[in-house]
């Protein structure tokens, strides 16, 4: 930017009288010839923007992949629980018969060892084909009927903890096969664009952008590439398959991505609003137990959840 400046009665061969209005103090030039006190480091005032950083934690951010969708296997239980529905309370008795119900596989077989109510030991006495199965307490007792239990009506499942046989008697007739569940899941297309000129590409700005470099180019091109990197990983969290077909062609998509949150939400533990007490947690432990989850385990939460838990924690010290 060129500079320009035309003082009025400034000629050197003009007679001047001694009056304050005409003067010019040299000053008034100073002011604006200065350079600017220009500090290089450019404000983080927002500070570390991006939202990354799940990904990395889990491990998936090296695997590669080709075609339009990958596919996988997932390992089924090798102890099946045994699902069953009573539409209505099934009486205490030593002998109960419960019914499979709509959906749930026969899996135990006669001779099977169950466990109903958490203590209580049976032994499967009859299974008739796809309809029902017959359980005989082990003990001299009633098996435990009423609100809350296994007699009720519910869908429940009960654990098959072995089997019992005679002696010289033969061999089970039935067997169990282990099976393997197919997932696939179509991959996100995920873009972005950056534009610069050559004009651009070249000039000198006032702000350092790390290493000595001034051209602000290179800031939009960093800024981009970690938009789209947090873009993708949103995506990958909080993706989910299109479903609204109606409104939305899914082709136009490639049918969208299964993300992990949806995938928890679709078969995995989901808890309703924020674990906020001891006794929640006790219960989620329990669950993981259950599932046959790992005995140490970190949390990876939002901010509510951060600030709920510190909340909790310290009500317990104050306690």
């Amino acid at each position: 930017m060129a500079f320009t400046s035309t003082p009025s009665d400034f000629s050197p061969s003009s007679i001047k009288k001694l009056d304050p209005a005409k003067y010019t103090s040299l000053s008034d030039y100073i002011n604006e010839v200065n350079k600017p006190d220009n500090r290089d480091s450019l404000v983080k005032t927002y500070g570390n923007q991006g939202i990354t950083g799940f990904l990395q934690l889990v491990g998936a951010v090296k695997s590669s992949g080709t075609a339009d969708e990958v596919q996988y296997w997932e390992e089924a239980r090798l102890h099946p629980r045994q699902k069953y529905t009573l539409a209505s309370a099934v009486t205490a008795a030593k002998s109960i018969t419960l019914t499979f119900g709509a959906g749930n596989s026969p899996i135990v077989r006669k001779n099977d060892v169950v466990l109903l109510n958490g203590d209580e030991r049976g032994v499967v006495t009859a299974v008739t084909g796809t309809t029902s199965f017959t359980v005989a307490n082990l003990a001299d007792a009633n098996f435990t009927a009423g609100a809350g239990s296994d007699l009720a009506a519910a869908t429940h499942e009960i654990a098959i903890i072995g089997n019992l046989y005679g002696q010289g008697t033969d061999q089970p007739g039935e067997y169990l096969e282990s099976n393997v569940v197919k997932r696939t899941n179509p991959y996100m297309i995920v873009k972005d664009i950056f534009k610069v000129t050559g004009s651009q590409a070249t000039n000198i700005g006032w702000i350092n952008l790390g290493n000595g470099d001034y051209r602000w180019y290179v800031k939009g091109e960093q800024d981009t590439r970690q938009r789209f990197m947090d873009k993708r990983e949103m995506m990958m969290l909080l993706g989910q398959k299109v479903a609204n077909t109606a409104n939305i062609a899914d082709a136009t998509f490639g049918g969208g991505s299964e993300g992990y949150f949806a995938a928890i939400e679709d078969r995995g533990m989901v808890h309703d609003g924020l674990i906020n007490t001891l006794g929640e947690l006790d219960i989620i432990v329990k669950e993981f137990d259950k599932q046959g989850a790992g005995s140490e385990y970190a949390l990876y939460v939002n901010r509510s959840q951060d600030l709920a838990i510190d909340d909790m924690l310290a009500a317990g010290l104050q306690n």
